[in-house]
């Protein structure tokens, strides 16, 4: 027999009457009266699926509004940026110990010339650390763009974004090889590009409150993407 058999209930004699999707009926089989009492249509397949959890404003993350223009601000600071602070200090200082070897010690220049690539790091490193102590990114929506900017300090990934482009947000996990975990807050263009718009995010639940919030105000509806992280 069919699972989806649905019933009709006569209203004048209670007889019941079960039907195949698509098969009609004019009257009762018991009565013929033509009076029915319809059936409750079941929910569908999408209805029944478990939404999402409402998340909660994580403290890092700031909200403005003016006018018709939203503004979600990401502050990078957390606690673990002191590790990096250690790590700076330890790299940096190496290097100004290796340099002195080179200008004030008469140890050859090719140690000096060994050593830029260090350097370079070493830059790297302090100049994000630094970062990571004053920086905001700021994700702004309104009617016409989605635009991200980050600052104070200049950092590359500045963008803006034509609102008609946006069809989907979504939080993806990524694992280091030594086991260390972060999460990204990325975004899918109409095009079908998918765009990384936060990085190295600390807890999932930071990308998947902007993500939340980004598809309610810009009237996105929440739909699953290949290889993002489950609610």
């Amino acid at each position: 027999m069919s699972q989806d058999l649905f019933q009709l209930t006569c209203s004048q004699c209670g007889g019941v009457t079960s039907l195949d999707p698509g098969e009609s009926i004019s009257e009762c089989r018991y009565c013929g009266s033509k009076a029915f009492v319809l059936p409750t249509p079941p929910p569908s397949k999408e209805s029944s699926e478990p939404l999402k959890p409402a998340w909660s404003k994580p403290r890092s993350i700031s909200f403005s509004q003016q006018g018709g223009r939203i503004t979600f601000g990401y502050r990078w600071f957390s606690p673990a940026i002191f590790f990096l602070v250690f790590f700076s200090f330890l790299w940096d200082g190496f290097l100004l110990f290796w340099y002195s070897q080179v200008f004030f010690n008469g140890a050859a220049i090719s140690m000096g010339i060994f050593a830029l690539g260090h350097v370079a790091v070493g830059i790297g490193i302090t100049y994000y650390t630094m970062a990571c102590f004053v920086n905001t990114s700021a994700l702004s929506l309104d009617s016409s763009q989605f635009s991200v900017q980050h600052g104070p300090m200049p950092w590359f990934g500045n963008r803006v974004f034509p609102r008609s482009m946006l069809q989907q947000f979504f939080v993806q996990k990524h694992e280091g090889k030594k086991g260390s975990v972060s999460y990204t807050l990325s975004l899918v263009l109409s095009s079908g590009e998918r765009v990384k718009i936060l990085g190295n995010l600390a807890s999932p639940e930071i990308g998947q409150y902007l993500e939340q919030q980004l598809e309610k105000w810009g009237k996105i509806q929440d739909r699953p993407v290949e290889g993002e992280i489950q609610a």
